[in-house]
């Protein structure tokens, strides 16, 4: 069992590490995009920002997979019985994961989750909005909606897999 709450340790930190990325990875094309940071020699390369919505989607995807693996093994934790587990480490980590379970605490856990989604859906618009102060506005547009779909797609299958694993005797 242990080895098990190592793993999920150890996908909360990749998710921390892809949260960041996705921060700096952001800051990075929007920088490009608006050629902040340039010398008057340098042109700045706007279409870069119809990336944004698709790296944003993409860094979801991937934390939402992490988040789906720590349900499963939470959830797998929790259906074990308290009495095969000899160690006392073992009982507890098994009784904090059923009090988590009774105690419906885990809504409380999801504002990471929303953070995610929120911003993805937040830069995509961001994106369509620019475009459309840009002469060659439909890449903007499509790549936004793109975006603000897949987003969309990526949460409603993390929502729908989320409750299956919570269906788990």
């Amino acid at each position: 069992m242990e080895k098990l709450r190592d793993e999920i340790i150890a996908a909360q930190n990749a998710r921390i590490d892809l949260l960041k990325w996705k921060l700096i990875i952001v800051s990075a094309l929007a920088a490009a995009g608006l050629g902040i940071g340039a010398t008057k020699d340098t042109t700045n390369f706007p279409l870069v920002l119809c990336c944004i919505p698709i790296v944003c989607a993409y860094v979801d995807l991937l934390c939402q997979h992490l988040t789906l693996r720590m349900l499963v093994i939470g959830r797998f934790i929790r259906t074990q019985s308290a009495q095969s587990v000899t160690q006392d480490a073992g009982k507890n980590i098994i009784s904090y994961e059923i009090f988590v379970d009774r105690a419906e605490v885990r809504p409380a856990f999801v504002l990471e989750s929303y953070a995610l989604i929120y911003s993805s859906a937040l830069l995509s618009v961001a994106v369509i909005i620019y475009g459309f102060t840009r002469p060659g506005w439909k890449p903007y547009l499509l790549s936004g909606l793109i975006g603000l779909a897949l987003t969309a797609i990526v949460n409603l299958v993390y929502f729908r897999q989320s409750h299956a694993i919570d269906a788990v005797n």
